[in-house]
């Protein structure tokens, strides 16, 4: 374009009655340069305080980065701030102090006090308006995901038909690896919404408790079947065995009862491996010992009542108490 003007400023002043005409065009780019020079000289101090500005951000950022990472690493306590949060906190915190920094920048702005530049400013904000509502919704649904402590990467959970590891928590969506190697991404809302089951909340170490559960017949003693589960427990690699196992009864029902084994794995241990290793323990031990794993259903009246003798309580591998010496 400007090789045209250039061009055509030649070409005019090659005749005489068209150099009237180049001389005006001379003079015309002579006052668009003028002009384009005073403007660029009178922008220059807003320009160096912008620099300034984002220089001292700069500098702001970098300070509460280091402050943090002293406080992931355990050397810095901050009210408030846990080592988990840390880095949510400093890209919030980071947000803030940049937008903070554009509106102290935006009046120092070349053009800032333009129609042109209040137009685009005014069709930005409005976007942003409109189609940020979801997004904010995920957003702030992340932020309290992230400092209520619901959840940590690496934890196992069971949210919603899905149980698995925790591989990422997102600013939107919340990643879970389940036992089959897929990865479900639930957004940030929905997590929120739903209730979440945290196997590991109370694992400082990253062990996760185990349960499991049984239905054996009335016809089996109950110290057997305690002690038959507790042996399974014993034999399971990957079960942390300083913790002991705990039995339960979760209920008496019309032909049956229902049996609960509580377990802690170890921290090497995955949930999938220790819950399909501790299965197939529990049926090893109950027909090394001749106990069906089989809930009896009754259409009628046995003959015999579906009791335990007392003589048979503490059938192996269940160990009588000791009685006290006279």
């Amino acid at each position: 374009m400007l090789a045209c003007y250039l061009w055509l400023s030649w070409a005019f002043s090659l005749f005489p009655w068209t150099r009237v005409w180049s001389e005006s065009l001379g003079d015309w780019s002579l006052g668009v340069i003028r002009h384009l020079s005073l403007s660029i000289v009178a922008s220059l101090p807003g320009l160096m305080i912008v620099v300034l500005i984002f220089l001292l951000t700069w500098l702001i950022i970098r300070l509460v980065k280091v402050v943090l990472d002293q406080v992931a690493a355990g050397r810095i306590q901050i009210p408030g701030i846990h080592p988990e949060t840390v880095s949510a906190t400093r890209r919030l915190i980071s947000v803030v102090i940049w937008l903070f920094a554009l509106s102290a920048a935006y009046p120092f702005l070349p053009g800032a006090n333009s129609l042109a530049f209040k137009g685009i400013s005014l069709f930005f904000g409005l976007m942003l308006t409109l189609g940020s509502t979801g997004v904010m919704t995920h957003a702030m649904s992340g932020l309290v995901l992230i400092y209520s402590r619901a959840l940590r990467k690496g934890d196992w959970i069971r949210l919603a038909d899905n149980e698995g590891q925790v591989s990422e928590i997102g600013v939107l969506a919340t990643k879970i690896l389940t036992r089959e190697n897929y990865i479900v991404t639930v957004p940030n809302a929905v997590v929120v919404s739903g209730k979440i089951i945290n196997l590991s909340a109370e694992s400082a170490d990253g062990g996760v408790n185990l349960t499991t559960s049984v239905t054996i017949g009335y016809d089996t003693p109950w110290r057997q079947v305690h002690a038959l589960l507790e042996l399974a427990a014993r034999r399971t690699p990957g079960i942390d065995q300083q913790i002991a196992p705990v039995v339960r009864k979760l209920g008496l029902l019309d032909w049956y009862t229902s049996y609960e084994l509580q377990v802690r794995l170890l921290p090497t241990t995955k949930l999938p491996d220790g819950r399909n290793a501790l299965h197939s323990s529990i049926i090893d031990v109950f027909n090394e010992f001749g106990v069906q794993i089989m809930s009896p259903n009754f259409v009628m009246q046995p003959k015999a009542a579906v009791v335990v003798p007392q003589e048979a309580w503490y059938a192996a591998p269940a160990v009588a108490p000791q009685e006290p010496e006279k």
